[in-house]
């Protein structure tokens, strides 16, 4: 028909509709686009430390742009249907000569069949002639106006010409926008370039946080930190400089979480998040103490355990330390030894009564003084640190017994049938295990040692004690001894230790001379007549001593005052009664002495014995009651603060030193006596060795 040459040319009409519809579109689509990276680009250079959340936002807003653009402009227009009918009116609009020709014709070529009874064949033939005669000269393609689409993708191609060679200009820049687009952390070049060095973003709480700022680039004559605390407003504080290139701030003894950042010149670091976390800490340490077998002690009880970590203890004690933390832990180290010099000892976490991991065990062994520390890591990461708490244990050694010979004490010269007392105080740290006395005959020929073994009839306590008094008789006649010869003799004392074997002590050695009678008869006399003469010095000056008092106290007299001088005199005098206590005390020890070494060598009969234990009776009382109040009743007297206090105290002092002075008289009395009775001893002796002697002579003459 030659109305499908008309529908031919709607056809090539609505291809041309179409792909402007699609140019114009897409060019829409693209300068949305290049509008969207212009003021992505824009935004994000001219603020340069924009978060990666709002950059991304800035992303997913300039797709949604170029989404809704790409929808309204090219999806929605192509999804219009251009339909002949509506193409015929568009064209009669355009071109006025065809007046209602065209949609009649179309019209009526589709209804021809259906309405044949109503229209004339002919009609129609005639009007879709008239239509095509009509259409043919006309140019459909001049109805589609394309100069503004094509001013647009003219704009649109070089918008994008400009900026794909600025991209290409500036393809550093380019990079970095795209990647801080797309959340990276590309920064933009600056002026000033800084490096934030931080311990971490984690702090134990107390503790301080320090901040390092190190600069790359640049030279910024200042920097500043802002921060802000959980629950606190923001605060800005100004960094110190420590070098040209290094800035530094400490946050101090932080105790909550914080954020912060740091700006110099142009830049700004990213936002750093720090959490404050409790550190791990012991809030409890018990120790159990398993002792060693030589000590004898106990070991720690379960309910009552050793509190604190410092301890003291004996060599080679087993400890088992238990601590409890403060916070669950995830870790522990039991360090044994010195600082920078420990070894890790095994450990093991266990859990408290609320099934918390939150004790620590472990156990080590002590020979000498060390040191030990629990490292702990909790859960929250957070550690004690490379340096934590170390512990002391003072080690005791266990040392050899000590020995002590109270009695003699000192090297003795005995006779033949002497017998000497022997004490002797023994002590140990733990425990005793045995004593023994040890002699032997030193002069001549040396013979092998002989020992005598403590038991429990020579000791104050049983074996195993800490101390134990021993008392033994050295008997001489049972030794064998002879005149002329020399003993020594020493004890040894052993503990309990067991590792490697009992310490052993050896006391000071000590000699006995064997000595004839009448020679250590006369050593005693000796000593005897130089006690006398000292006995004879300390009367003289006990006279001097009262009569100064005498004259103290008549010029004294009654009156209260007292000059400086005259106090002085009367406290010196008190000083040399004091003087007689110390000389009578003396006496009275040497005295106990003689009278010991006449018992046990069993030397001059009673008679002598009791003359002068009465001369020790007499220097004891003097020496610890009559001279020593006498010094403080003088004493009093200097102090007292009337004359009447001052006369009484004086008169009292002196009526001691009348006693005293009578006691000296007596005691050199007794002396004379003591040796006119040992003359007519000796007279005796000597007659009756002379007997003797002549009874010898007679009997060795076969009585000639």
């Amino acid at each position: 028909m030659p109305l499908d040459l008309v529908t031919r040319r709607l056809d090539t009409l609505r291809r041309q509709a179409r792909s402007l519809i699609l140019y114009d579109g897409l060019s829409r689509v693209l300068l949305a686009a290049a509008l969207a990276a212009c003021v992505t680009f824009a935004i994000d250079y001219l603020i340069p430390y924009l978060p990666r959340e709002v950059r991304l936002t800035l992303l997913a807003l300039s797709v949604l742009v170029v989404v809704l653009v790409f929808y309204r402009r090219v999806i929605l227009p192509l999804r219009v249907t251009f339909s002949d009918d509506r193409l015929a009116l568009y064209l009669e609009q355009q071109y006025p000569q065809l007046g209602d020709r065209l949609i009649s014709a179309l019209q009526l070529s589709r209804s021809s069949d259906q309405f044949s009874r109503f229209n004339s064949p002919v009609m129609v033939t005639a009007v879709v002639d008239d239509a095509v005669r009509q259409a043919e000269p006309l140019d459909f393609g001049r109805v589609v106006r394309s100069e503004r689409v094509r001013r647009l993708c003219g704009w649109t191609g070089v918008t994008l010409a400009v900026l794909v060679g600025l991209g290409f200009w500036q393809s550093a820049l380019a990079g970095i926008w795209l990647n801080r687009l797309l959340g990276g952390d590309a920064r933009w070049p600056l002026s000033v370039e800084l490096q934030v060095v931080t311990p971490g973003d984690r702090v134990a709480k107390g503790e301080d946080y320090a901040v390092q700022v190190r600069v790359l680039k640049g030279r910024p004559s200042k920097g500043t930190i802002t921060f802000r605390f959980e629950g606190a407003a923001e605060e800005e504080e100004r960094l110190t400089r420590r070098t040209d290139t290094e800035f530094v701030y400490a946050f101090q003894r932080v105790s909550d979480s914080f954020q912060f950042h740091v700006t110099a010149g142009d830049y700004r670091s990213e936002t750093i998040s720090v959490k404050a976390l409790t550190p791990p800490r012991i809030d409890r340490l018990c120790a159990f103490l398993h002792y060693p077998k030589y000590t004898g002690l106990t070991d720690t009880p379960p309910e009552r355990p050793e509190e604190g970590g410092h301890l003291k203890v004996p060599s080679g004690t087993r400890i088992q330390i238990r601590a409890h933390a403060n916070i669950p832990l995830a870790s522990a180290q039991l360090l044994v030894g010195p600082r920078g010099n420990s070894r890790v000892e095994p450990s093991k976490i266990e859990p408290d009564e609320l099934k918390e991991p939150k004790v620590v065990s472990g156990e080590f062994q002590v020979f000498t003084d060390t040191e030990y520390a629990l490292s702990l890591t909790a859960t929250n990461g957070l550690g004690t640190g490379g340096d934590p708490i170390r512990y002391t244990v003072r080690v005791v050694i266990d040392v050899a017994p000590a020995i002590k010979i109270v009695k003699p004490g000192i090297d003795k010269v005995v006779t033949p049938t002497a017998t000497v007392p022997l004490a002797a105080q023994i002590t140990d740290d733990f425990g005793i295990s045995s004593i023994a006395l040890i002699w032997k005959l030193s002069s001549g020929e040396s013979p092998a040692e002989k020992t005598v073994p403590f038991d429990i009839t020579m000791n104050s306590d049983r074996y195993g004690a800490k101390k134990i008094d021993s008392a033994h008789t050295l008997d001489m006649a049972a030794w064998g001894a002879k005149e002329g010869d020399i003993f020594q003799y020493w004890l040894t004392a052993s503990d309990n230790h067991d590792s490697p074997g009992p310490n052993t002590t050896k006391s000071h050695v000590y000699q006995i001379q064997v000595r004839a009678r009448n020679e250590l008869e006369r050593r005693l006399e000796e000593v005897l007549m130089k006690m006398k003469e000292d006995v004879r010095r300390t009367a003289e000056l006990q006279k001097g001593i009262q009569r100064t008092l005498e004259d103290s106290q008549t010029a004294l007299g009654t009156r209260d005052s007292v000059t400086g001088p005259e106090r002085e005199s009367l406290r010196a005098n008190a000083t040399r009664q004091r003087q007689v206590t110390q000389k009578s005390d003396s006496l009275g020890k040497q005295m106990a002495e003689v009278l010991e070494d006449l018992q046990n060598n069993k030397l001059w009969d009673v008679g002598a014995q009791a003359r002068l234990a009465d001369i020790r009776a007499l220097l004891d009382e003097i020496a610890k009651a009559k001279s020593p109040n006498a010094s403080e009743l003088m004493t009093a007297g200097a102090n007292a603060r009337t004359g009447a206090d001052r006369a009484t105290r004086l008169g009292e002092a002196s009526r001691k030193q009348t006693e005293i002075g009578s006691d000296f008289t007596e005691i050199l009395q007794k002396m004379d006596e003591w040796e006119d009775y040992q003359e007519i001893v000796r007279i005796f002796r000597e007659l009756r060795e002379q007997v003797d002697d002549a009874g010898k002579r007679i009997k060795n003459t076969g009585g000639k």
